[in-house]
């Protein structure tokens, strides 16, 4: 595996990969309340954006500086850190990391001669996030859909591509579940989650409403230009599931949600 991204990547590009992910930011410990932290490097977001123009110009199938991140489970040891520690005040760098994990999680192409690794590597990074990370992650889109609501939305053009880039990051997570549950028949009428924890998080943070919303004012921009993307979304987020089980699923979800 490693031997083979080698062949695949200069070795002044891992050199200089590796530089960029060990300058992200570290853990630290402080002693005054016992606890320890992600602490990031005040250069952090140009590493970022330089770690996306790398990922930007991996464009082979075998996508060799994707695996060398994920090799090197920047995901886990900066990524879902420095988001968890910096969710406030710092949209701009939650964007970059969102990107990120976008690029890291998008799906093999079926042609790579190393699909089963790549695969493998997405898959770890999808069932790495949790709710809370999830919940951090998505605040970043309710503020842009909140100013849509209100017909301000015009007035920030990045608006669009930032809702744009949260709704490709629940496609890639939810293609990534469905590679885990394939979409064959359902085993009973109790099978209410083959998507795992991803269909349960989507629900607990009221993901498919906002969707739905989008969804009415689908003729409107920006998501005029995104209707494919969400009638994907809607595919794999109802796709082999047991039409008793899913009503159950649902009004048990509307129900948590009005107590």
């Amino acid at each position: 595996g490693d031997e083979a991204l080698h062949t695949m990547i200069s070795d002044f590009d891992e050199a200089h990969l590796q530089s960029l992910v060990s300058s992200l930011g570290t853990r630290q410990r402080f002693p005054e309340n016992s606890t320890s932290g992600y602490v990031k490097d005040p250069q952090s977001r140009e590493t970022l954006q330089d770690l996306l123009r790398f990922l930007r110009h991996d464009t082979t199938r075998e996508r060799p500086v994707m695996m060398m991140l994920h090799t090197w489970d920047v995901v886990g040891n900066d990524i879902l850190p420095m988001i968890q520690a910096y969710h406030s005040g710092a949209a701009e760098l939650i964007l970059d990391a969102v990107k990120l994990l976008v690029f890291l999680t998008l799906p093999a192409d079926p042609r790579a001669t190393n699909l089963n690794e790549q695969r493998h590597c997405i898959n770890r990074t999808a069932q790495s996030l949790t709710k809370n990370s999830c919940a951090v992650i998505f605040s970043h889109m309710a503020e842009p859909l909140e100013r849509f609501e209100s017909g301000r939305l015009h007035l920030r053009g990045e608006d669009g591509r930032t809702i744009q880039l949260f709704l490709t990051f629940i496609r890639n997570l939810l293609l990534s579940y469905r590679e885990n549950f394939p979409e064959n028949a359902p085993s009973s009428s109790q099978r209410l989650q083959p998507k795992g924890s991803v269909l349960n998080i989507l629900f607990d943070l009221h993901l498919p409403d906002l969707l739905c919303q989008m969804a009415k004012d689908a003729r409107k921009k920006p998501f005029a230009e995104d209707i494919t993307l969400l009638i994907e979304i809607f595919h794999l987020l109802f796709q082999s599931q047991v039409p008793s089980s899913l009503i159950h699923f649902l009004d048990h979800a509307g129900n948590s949600r009005n107590a």
